[in-house]
């Protein structure tokens, strides 16, 4: 009975070979994969691929930050060598003839208009009025009746201003002993508000039309004719015209 199952019992095939036309990708996928031959003990290692050595890269030379610009410092003048030397001295020379060109111009200008004050008060040399006549020396340069509104402004500033100057000057007489002069402070300072106000007048009327005209109004300190005291005067000076025909 033993014996039977014994040989009853099944045995295992041996795997099939593949040949023909069943060798190709798909037996060679299924096929188990071979074991790595191991090189007998002691022999070397067999040697690397040897790769392409790579190009070395170019020679650059070394960053340097850039050093900071320092300002030039007025006082400290660089050496000057022979050419800046010579441009030195030809700057100088234009110099001279560009303030020998305006001297010889304010030489041949006319002598500046004088407007004195006719008023019948003067408080610290500035009157109450100035005259509006008509000089004849301005004649072709400005309109009559623009230089009789410019004189009217003015007018119209000092009766504004004036009056308050004269309370605070009688004002300062009456307790001039009792404050030891202090009490002429406010009539001097009063006095100093109205010469600003004139001279800003002054300053628009020319920025709008007189410098067009080559004239220049300012306030100026004069003598008097009557006497040796100084009073406040409307000058009224020429100024040179730019010369356009000549080089730069």
């Amino acid at each position: 009975m033993l014996l039977l199952l014994f040989l009853h019992r099944p045995w295992p095939r041996p795997p099939r070979r593949v040949t023909g036309a069943s060798s190709g990708p798909a037996a060679a996928a299924a096929a188990p994969p071979r074991p790595l031959r191991r090189p007998p003990r002691g022999s070397p290692p067999p040697p690397l691929p040897s790769l392409p050595s790579p190009c070395p890269p170019p020679s650059l030379p070394p960053f340097r930050p850039p050093a900071p610009r320092r300002s030039p410092v007025p006082s400290q003048r660089p050496r000057r060598g022979p050419a800046m030397a010579d441009f030195d001295e030809i700057y100088e020379e234009e110099e001279d003839e560009e303030r020998a060109l305006e001297e010889q111009l304010l030489k041949y200008s006319p002598d500046p208009v004088v407007v004195r004050g006719s008023g019948h008060v003067t408080v610290f040399g500035l009157s109450n009025k100035f005259e509006a006549e008509f000089p004849s020396s301005l004649t072709g340069k400005v309109a009559p009746e623009e230089f009789k509104a410019s004189i009217s402004r003015v007018n119209s500033c000092l009766k504004k201003n004036l009056p308050v100057n004269v309370r605070w000057l009688l004002c300062g007489c009456l307790c001039c002993c009792c404050t030891l002069g202090c009490s002429m402070w406010p009539v001097i300072c009063l006095s100093k508000r109205t010469r600003r106000s004139i001279e800003k007048l002054l300053e628009w009327e020319n920025n709008r039309l007189y410098h067009k005209l080559c004239l220049h109004w300012r306030l100026s300190k004069r003598k008097c004719e009557t006497n040796n005291m100084m009073e406040y005067v409307i000058l009224i000076e020429f100024l040179p015209k730019t010369p356009i025909f000549r080089p730069d």
